[in-house]
């Protein structure tokens, strides 16, 4: 008997948990897999058949799939079914440029966790009009998602609020990564452009809505436990909008108006404030919103051929894990 298999299962579980978060990645990168390196932990692994047992529990806790195909997923589902019945709380999963093949998937896939609480979703290569356009509304409801983070959308707009809502409707965390911002006086996408100095963050606290595009709120408002959303955008400088952070540098409650917009529309003091006051007491409320985050980011042009995570990380290696599953 291993020495390993003497200690208490409760010590046994400290332990390894306590080397899964000493051992991962911080920050929130789309391609910065939220687990540890299966090389930094799998130690674990050959301790003792009890080890093991608990060493995989916390390795499937969090799920990530880069470049994934609808194999990979029903490969890792046969190999360990407990993946969708026990283990699986967060899910990360990274698509490829070409998602027609894939969009009938997603829903497959994501309805079978029955314990999944997180997910993070993004697209990689985006650099086509039709690369995200509805794949969004593929995911199916589920009811125990309270956090949905997803990166690299190329053009937010209320119809995909729309299907935020209807898919995760215990929602309580929103984090959208995208290239553009919706302007909710000319109903279009573009980057955002500010007079130096650039902002880096603007927060609303106690928002209940205040800080989101009006149809923003309103696509969102079935959301009854919705807490926090975050939009992080790239910006550029050169634009006349001056936003700075602090006490008076927002007097006009900016939630994502255009340069082009604002630079023609506000020297109209009579519109400007009846555009200012009906952001602020604008329906319908949600109640329950606390904080809406803008995070602005510089705006960096991507190589077309953008890399896939480490071979380490791949599906491969992720479903590779359980070849050696044998002796468990």
């Amino acid at each position: 008997m291993s020495s390993a298999s003497r200690l208490p299962l409760e010590l046994l579980e400290y332990i390894i948990s306590w080397a899964f978060t000493l051992h991962s990645p911080s920050g929130d990168l789309l391609h910065v897999p939220s687990k540890p390196s299966w090389g930094a932990v799998s130690g674990f692994s050959l301790a003792s058949k009890t080890c093991r047992a608990i060493f995989l529990e916390y390795w499937f806790m969090t799920l990530y799939m880069a470049e994934c195909q609808h194999s990979d997923f029903e490969n890792l589902f046969s190999t360990f079914p407990d993946i969708c019945t026990r283990w699986t709380r967060h899910l990360h999963c990274v698509l490829p440029i070409d998602l027609v093949r894939h969009r009938m998937h997603v829903p497959l896939t994501v309805a079978r966790f029955e314990k999944l609480q997180t997910i993070r979703l993004g697209y990689c290569g985006l650099h086509s009009k039709r690369t995200y356009a509805g794949t969004h509304s593929a995911l199916s409801s589920h009811r125990g998602v309270d956090s949905f983070s997803i990166y690299n959308v190329l053009w937010p707009s209320p119809i995909i609020m729309k299907h935020i809502s209807h898919t995760f409707i215990g929602l309580r965390y929103l984090a959208i990564h995208g290239r553009t911002i919706w302007c909710g006086l000319c109903y279009t996408n573009s980057t955002p452009a500010f007079a130096s100095p650039i902002p880096r963050r603007l927060r609303y606290e106690n928002s209940q809505g205040l800080g989101l595009p009006a149809l923003f709120s309103k696509c969102l408002s079935s959301l009854h436990s919705l807490e926090f959303v975050s939009i992080s955008v790239p910006i550029v400088d050169g634009g006349q909008t001056l936003l700075t952070e602090g006490d008076g540098g927002n007097e006009f409650l900016w939630s994502g108006e255009c340069d082009d917009c604002i630079t023609r529309n506000y020297v109209d003091e009579i519109f400007r404030n009846d555009w200012v006051e009906r952001k602020r007491n604008g329906e319908p409320r949600l109640p329950s919103l606390q904080v809406v985050e803008w995070k602005f980011t510089d705006l960096i042009a991507e190589e077309d051929d953008e890399e896939a995570v480490d071979e380490a990380d791949s599906p491969s290696s992720s479903s590779g894990d359980g070849n050696n599953d044998g002796d468990a």
